[in-house]
């Protein structure tokens, strides 16, 4: 069998930006996890110093770190998000609102409405083409 036979634009399993956009994204979730546990021991640590105001000191340093903290990973995330787009994603600029990657879906059956679990339903981000649908 040759080369030439083998199709070139044979249709893959999954999305292109999958991989990546999982791992760095649960990289910066573990990363901001274990930083904040730090930031716990740090701001015990700076409590123990001042017996007096224990509480005021340990919220002083908990949430002074904890709240950048967890804003720089949110900003991190979406920074991700946009650099490792799924593949159906279109950045879409509404009117009043900050440009943002939406997914476009089109229900050709009504069937699948009625369907559907009435509970929550778990979402995938960036799902393989071929992947079930809830």
């Amino acid at each position: 069998m040759s080369a030439a036979a083998v199709p070139f634009d044979a249709p893959r399993s999954a999305t292109p930006h999958a991989f990546k956009r999982a791992l760095w994204s649960g990289v910066v979730r573990v990363a901001a996890n274990v930083l904040m546990l730090a930031a716990v021991f740090f701001a015990m640590y700076q409590a123990s110093l001042r017996p007096g105001s224990s509480l005021t000191t340990f919220s002083l340093f908990f949430f002074g770190i904890t709240v950048p903290l967890w804003l720089g990973a949110g900003w991190l995330l979406r920074f991700i998000r946009r650099r490792f787009p799924c593949e159906e994603a279109t950045l879409v600029a509404l009117p009043g609102r900050k440009p943002a990657l939406v997914r476009w879906r089109v229900r050709t059956l009504p069937e699948e409405t009625s369907t559907r679990a009435s509970g929550g339903v778990w979402r995938r981000e960036c799902a393989p083409a071929n992947a079930p649908r809830a």
